[in-house]
């Protein structure tokens, strides 16, 4: 069911929260609405990504809960799922998934944070394309398998991998983690290690899973910007004209935006 605002009832904790963010001699609320959350995130190769992204250093209600971005120093993009930071490959909104790989495989070969991949399976859910490899950590020596040299952990010792999920076994450690499976070099049950790392940071694709894409489409080709109404948990749309904070802006849908009115027309007598 799609919320509608209703005049008669008092605004939505949203609207409330950022009403008394403004400056209380200022009318101007498509600034703090529609002009914060207009700008794209861009950073690097990845270039003009809005709802349900947001730039991490723009306030909370401009993108979905979850789904933050930031730019590091090196002007490479990063999302941070479940406490772990992954670098933005690509973005694919028509098919709402984004390729992402560990940072900790970006400078190797192998997993250094001896840690499974843990989605937050409310926003994101794995493309069934991937496979799972393990590297297997601190193994006594077998019979007939070869080792990934690994010098920047476990000692310098060498590193098993297999395909296929599995825990350690008589090894120390194992980590789980997903490769494109156009990628993989899998021979039979064997992984081949030549070319390992680049498969590794080719990353693995997921795919976003939340409402209100719908709500979004409607309120921008409405002339509205998409957000997020905390105090409803759901999306909403910021105007650049009163009531500012609704479904969708009012004008037909296909229409061009109307520009703001001025300063002096704006009515506050109902916010």
């Amino acid at each position: 069911m799609i919320f509608q605002r209703n005049p008669s009832l008092f605004p939505s904790l949203l609207s409330i929260f950022l009403l008394i963010q403004l400056p209380r001699a200022s009318s101007n609320y498509s600034e703090e609405f529609y002009q914060t959350c207009g700008r794209p995130f861009s950073c690097g190769h990845i270039t003009s990504v809005g709802y349900p992204f947001w730039a991490a250093n723009d306030p909370p209600y401009c993108g979905y809960p979850g789904l933050a971005l930031t730019c590091n120093e090196d002007n490479i993009p990063r999302i941070k799922i479940k406490n772990m930071n992954y670098q933005i490959l690509d973005i694919y909104p028509t098919t709402q998934t984004i390729r992402i790989s560990r940072e900790d495989v970006m400078k190797t070969n192998c997993p250094t944070d001896l840690i499974n991949n843990t989605l937050d399976y409310t926003l994101f859910d794995y493309v069934s394309t991937s496979i799972n490899l393990t590297f297997f950590y601190g193994c006594p020596s077998i019979s007939g398998q070869n080792f990934l040299s690994c010098k920047t952990i476990n000692n310098g010792n060498g590193v098993l991998v297999l395909p296929g999920e599995m825990g350690p076994g008589r090894c120390n450690a194992s980590v789980i983690y997903p490769v494109a499976e156009m990628g993989t070099a899998v021979v039979g049950k064997m992984v081949n290690y030549s070319g390992l790392d680049q498969i590794l940071r080719q990353g693995f694709d997921v795919r976003w899973k939340v409402d209100g894409l719908k709500a979004c489409s409607d309120c921008s080709m409405s002339g509205g910007r998409c957000g997020y109404d905390m105090g409803i948990n759901r999306t909403t749309c910021f105007c650049p004209f009163p009531p500012y904070v609704t479904t969708t802006c009012s004008i037909r849908i296909g229409a061009s935006p109307r520009s703001p009115p001025s300063p002096d027309t704006r009515s506050l007598k109902n916010h």
